[in-house]
């Protein structure tokens, strides 16, 4: 179902484009915007890489995950919610989304090379993790891994930001994560290509984005090689490891993006069968791509597929 203006925007269509968080940012608008708008958008989002990325030593997370046991951790607004966000998903997945996952992801070689005692793990968990007047609490050994929802977050602060300029009309994506506002010139709606989870995986998906945001978790994306085979970025919060067999691909489509990214995270942890009832069970659009050896199968929940009915 449509969301939000669906007037056809008057202008020609521009593109700003630039680098963030390891991967590229593209804002697609009708208008040219406002002056340096660009400039204003890269700043926006090198703020957050200042808040939330743990590849940066002197980041607030990094600060976080290096303070001392029973310490609190001043951070700012942007921080504070994203984290807020991923407590409450955790806490309603129970743990399938994890964000305290930093020592298990650094151990593993999928965090930055240069981080400190990078097989520190096994300390207090995402539930003794809380936020107060004080800024964020350690409970020690927590290393927080925000890169299953922080992306989703700048992809909504990007949004907020052309929104606030007066731009009516406009598609923003950041590595794979996208959200659209608004109808082109022509009357269409800005539509999204979803990646591709295999070489053989030939077939071409789009999805409208009139007001929705669609976000990708894929074993794909990144990968190391260790014990002869390589290991998906995507990590089991049980056993602390990545996932032996995790779904080729999960899609959420959602009113925000920081929720769709999150979910498909947590989505891709559950797995095929556990995946889908409890997107079934919570009403989450979710389109699963399953690697069946000769074939890639695509599953869809109740909400995906009457969005496209």
């Amino acid at each position: 179902m449509p969301r939000g203006d669906l007037r056809p925007a008057q202008g020609p269509v521009s593109v700003l484009q630039g680098e963030t968080m390891g991967t590229y940012w593209r804002v697609s608008l009708v208008g040219a915007g406002p002056a340096q708008l660009e400039r204003r958008i890269q700043a926006l989002l090198d703020d957050l890489v200042r808040q939330m990325s743990q590849w940066e030593a002197d980041s607030e997370i990094s600060a976080y995950n290096r303070a001392p046991r029973g310490s609190w951790t001043p951070i700012s607004a942007d921080f504070a919610e994203v984290v807020r966000c991923a407590l409450d998903l955790a806490a309603l997945t129970d743990g399938a989304f994890d964000p305290a996952l930093g020592g298990a992801v650094d151990a593993w070689g999928f965090g930055p090379p240069a981080s400190e005692n990078p097989t520190a793990d096994g300390g207090a968990g995402w539930r003794e993790v809380a936020i107060g007047p004080q800024g964020l609490f350690q409970p020690g050994g927590v290393r927080l891994d925000l890169s299953g929802i922080a992306k989703g977050f700048a992809v909504d602060k990007t949004a907020t930001l052309l929104a606030a300029c007066g731009i009516s009309a406009f598609l923003v994506e950041i590595g794979g994560e996208l959200c659209g506002r608004g109808l082109k010139p022509d009357g269409s709606p800005w539509w999204a290509q979803l990646e591709s989870p295999r070489e053989n995986f030939r077939e071409t998906i789009f999805v409208a984005l009139p007001g929705w945001a669609v976000a990708t978790s894929g074993d794909y994306r990144r990968r190391v090689e260790r014990d002869d085979r390589a290991w998906s970025h995507t990590f089991d919060p049980a056993a602390r490891t990545p996932l032996a067999a995790p779904p080729a691909s999960v899609s959420v489509l959602a009113a925000d993006c920081m929720r769709a990214d999150a979910w498909a995270t947590a989505l891709t942890v559950l797995g095929e069968d556990r995946g889908l009832a409890f997107a079934e069970a919570h009403e989450v659009s979710a389109l699963f791509l399953l690697d069946r050896g000769d074939r890639i199968e695509a599953r869809a929940s109740a909400a995906w597929s009457q969005l496209w009915a």
